[in-house]
């Protein structure tokens, strides 16, 4: 059996997968940077103005309420797009290396019935 690693790894199908793996890291980090700039920027804000007009204290306080809010969804969005990536990986490092893959583990990967990453879905899972 002649050793083919560098073939299959440069081949299209793995190559579509390496870029549905990137692009899935990248919107997992873009979500990072959104949920980095409200988590400082936002008390720091809020800070300033109050000091300045302390009748807006209850406004700050919802505002601060929404961005808890918001961070819980961040992060779960952060997390479920990184798990989508390492699952790609999974996958591309598993067929790359001829071993054993078990399909269920692919649906885990990218679940279905979400709309997110359609056309990845075909090239990671099939």
């Amino acid at each position: 059996m002649l050793n083919t690693i560098s073939q299959e790894q440069n081949s299209l199908r793995q190559l579509e997968r390496l870029a549905a793996q990137r692009y899935m890291y990248s919107i997992a980090k873009r979500f990072l940077t959104i949920q980095l700039l409200l988590d400082l920027a936002t008390p720091i804000t809020l800070a300033v103005i109050v000091a300045f007009f302390p009748d807006f204290g209850v406004w700050a306080a919802f505002i601060t309420l929404m961005v808890v809010v918001a961070d819980l969804i961040l992060e779960n969005l952060q997390s479920t797009r990184r798990q989508q990536a390492a699952g790609v990986q999974e996958r591309i490092n598993t067929e790359g290396y001829s071993r054993y893959y078990r399909d269920y583990r692919c649906g885990g990967a990218l679940p279905a019935g979400k709309q997110v990453l359609r056309r990845f879905k075909k090239l990671v899972c099939a």
